[in-house]
């Protein structure tokens, strides 16, 4: 399920406990529309929470990671977690940049191409 699917899964469970604590009535399966406890609505209130705040940090942190690199001086790719703050190795004060943005910005030429 992607992150759109999570948030909604927390506003609906969110919804529901606020629904109920304000003596909105649920339904359960079996038996029909009943006003649920404070319990069940502090649970819903927490669970939606839960899932809005867990799914804002979890796909935040997983798109924020970079894997791999290249120093745009010598070419060369590195595994980003290999590098001491970012910087090439070889060329010692060059930053990396993300290797898709590079190639984003310098199309792939094929060099045998005359």
């Amino acid at each position: 399920m992607n992150s759109f699917g999570w948030y909604l899964l927390g506003i609906i469970l969110l919804l529901d406990g606020m629904w109920a604590l304000f003596g909105g009535k649920t339904s359960f399966k079996g038996k029909g529309w009943v006003h649920p406890s404070i319990d069940y609505s502090i649970l819903m209130i927490i669970l939606g929470s839960i899932f809005l705040i867990g799914t804002r940090l979890y796909f935040k942190n997983k798109q924020s990671i970079t894997k791999y690199t290249i120093c745009p001086n010598c070419k060369q790719t590195y595994n980003f977690k290999d590098l001491k703050d970012g910087k090439c190795p070889t060329c010692k004060d060059t930053n990396t940049i993300e290797i898709e943005q590079y190639y984003k910005d310098n199309p792939f030429k094929d060099e045998d191409e005359n």
